[in-house]
């Protein structure tokens, strides 16, 4: 009865499959309104693949152009509906929406509906899901991939009999194709293999059906081997490449860090995920929450999901990305991404279950509730010493105060203790107006990177009035927005002369120019410092970390 009254009412299945497809369209729309497009960093790499491969060739130039789980799909997209914005990023909105329905899916396969329902909607409002289903990077799909190889994993240990060796070579193709999305799957498949020892030693026996993982992963590793092998005569050309990119890795930790890497082991990553630019919101707050009450009310229903979130915690933040020297990765959000979908999950069961325990008046439970808000609140209070927001502490205020009337009706109306039911509700809706104000700064943060350039092309005209010199990270931009067409007249000027300038046009991006020299050793040319009389200022921009960047007309010599 108490369900029926506070809980959502859904009569069939069929109800709850059609607000599902109620949050998918939502999910779409609001991505769509904040749509981010080409933002000028790794997707220059991407774009560029896809866009030859498309055309009949493949582009080798760097570890980006080598990850096919990416450049495959979106060739396609090209292939089949032209080269736009749009089209570059389909294959990341529809894993986004997957991701969605892989939550609703494993919410509710092993718990239940309602479950499934809370975990889809708080990935539709999760503000990195938001964001990155826009941006041609390989971190979104990663997730899609990687969460489905955890979800078959776990679901063929503790459901299936009769499909467990089909289910595990769907496994296997999953975690190859996350690989190859993005290298660090190696360290989900390292995951898989000690979760697999643990079970063999607790249960004295090995199972068969494990070994078609890793077939399923070994089909995938010779599919990419062979593509190579094709390509360039190299059955590792991939694995060489990524080799020589985990010393660009080496050198920004060194220069971020400047020697002392127990920053970026110990408290580097706690920080990006709890705080960062908040592009995870407040989710990351509620996920040790969640665990301390599964822990006090001794549920063993989550103990898969907070052992794939601790252990995938520990492997990308202590794992290597070199076999050659300990090279950690690099501390950003998007590299622990795939952390938040076991996230997820936890924070759905723990509100859910809270929420169920405090309408059935169930005092223990709702003791427990209590106690790991105060932990959250204590988390966030320890965060704010030290740096601070208003979004802080208006939610920092909202928790204490939950908290402080929680403590008060278990201690002086027993009796009336379903009245806290309503915290849980309010701190959902505070938690998605964040999510929202998040992504909409992040998506006017994204389109600011690349609108240099985009008035740029206002200047130049179409097709391109003169040859234009630039570095190398600007011509890669205006090669994506005049759709690969006039490569021939954008030029890299690194080691070009003076006297080499005549009738063209010259940008100066030296936001770009310190960042290359800083991070790759790239020399910045001379005449970056001392350019020529002759030269005449066209137009100056301010870049969005407030740099430099001006075009400059150079006359016939």
């Amino acid at each position: 009865m108490l369900k029926e009254i506070y809980l959502p009412r859904f009569p069939n299945k069929k109800s709850y499959y059609l607000f599902l497809l109620l949050l998918i369209c939502f999910a779409v729309v609001l991505r769509a309104i904040y749509f981010n497009g080409f933002f000028g960093s790794d997707d220059i790499e991407y774009n560029r693949a896809a866009f030859t491969l498309a055309n009949g060739d493949f582009y080798l130039d760097s570890h980006h152009s080598k990850r096919l789980g990416l450049i495959l799909p979106t060739a396609l997209a090209f292939k089949v509906f032209g080269f736009s914005e749009v089209s570059s990023v389909l294959f990341l909105l529809i894993c986004s929406i997957a991701n969605i329905i892989i939550a609703f899916i494993a919410g509710t396969i092993f718990f239940n509906r309602d479950i499934g329902l809370l975990a889809s909607l708080l990935m539709l409002f999760l503000p990195i899901d938001s964001i990155y289903a826009t941006l041609l990077t390989p971190d979104l799909p990663l997730v899609t991939f990687i969460s489905t190889s955890g979800i078959l994993f776990i679901y063929t240990e503790t459901h299936v009999k009769r499909y467990k060796y089909s289910l595990s070579f769907l496994t296997g193709l999953s975690i190859g194709w996350s690989y190859l999305l993005k290298e660090t799957a190696i360290l989900v498949l390292f995951i898989l293999c000690i979760w697999i020892l643990i079970i063999t030693i607790s249960h004295k026996k090995f199972e068969v059906s494990w070994l078609f993982i890793g077939l399923g992963f070994t089909l995938i590793l010779l599919l990419e081997f062979g593509f190579y092998y094709y390509k360039t005569g190299n059955l590792f050309e991939r694995l060489l490449t990524v080799n020589n990119a985990t010393q660009g890795i080496s050198r920004r930790l060194e220069l971020t860090y400047n020697g002392a890497l127990y920053k970026r082991l110990t408290y580097a990553i706690p920080y990006i995920l709890l705080r960062g630019n908040y592009i995870f919101g407040f989710y990351f707050y509620l996920v040790p929450g969640g665990i301390l009450y599964a822990i006090l009310c001794k549920s063993k229903g989550l103990k898969y999901f907070i052992f794939w979130f601790i252990s995938l915690y520990l492997i990308l933040n202590f794992g290597s990305t070199s076999l050659k020297s300990y090279i950690p990765l690099l501390a950003t959000q998007r590299h622990f991404y795939p952390l938040i979908f076991p996230g997820i999950i936890i924070v759905s069961f723990y509100l859910y279950d809270a929420y169920k325990g405090i309408l059935a008046k169930n005092h223990a439970k709702t003791k427990k509730f209590c106690i790991s808000l105060i932990a959250i609140d204590l988390i966030m209070i320890f965060l704010n010493l030290f740096e601070h927001t208003i979004t802080d502490i208006m939610f920092c205020s909202l928790l204490s105060i939950s908290i402080l009337f929680c403590i008060y009706i278990i201690t002086h109306h027993e009796k009336e203790i379903d009245k806290t039911r309503y915290l849980i509700p309010i701190l959902l809706v505070i938690i998605f107006l964040h999510s929202f104000y998040v992504v909409r700064a992040e998506n006017k943060s994204i389109r600011k990177l690349t609108h240099n350039e985009r008035t740029a092309i206002s200047i130049f005209g179409t097709p391109p009035r003169k040859k234009i010199y630039t570095d190398c990270a600007t011509k890669g931009v205006l090669e994506y927005l005049y759709a690969y067409r006039y490569d021939n007249v954008i030029v890299d000027f690194t080691n070009t002369s003076v006297k080499d300038f005549s009738d063209c046009y010259i940008i100066i991006n030296l936001e770009n120019l310190v960042e290359l020299n800083k991070f790759y050793g790239t020399n910045i040319p001379d005449f970056v410092k001392n350019p020529s009389d002759t030269w005449k200022i066209t137009k100056k921009f301010t870049t969005p970390k407030g740099g430099s960047y001006i075009i400059m007309q150079a006359g016939k010599l």
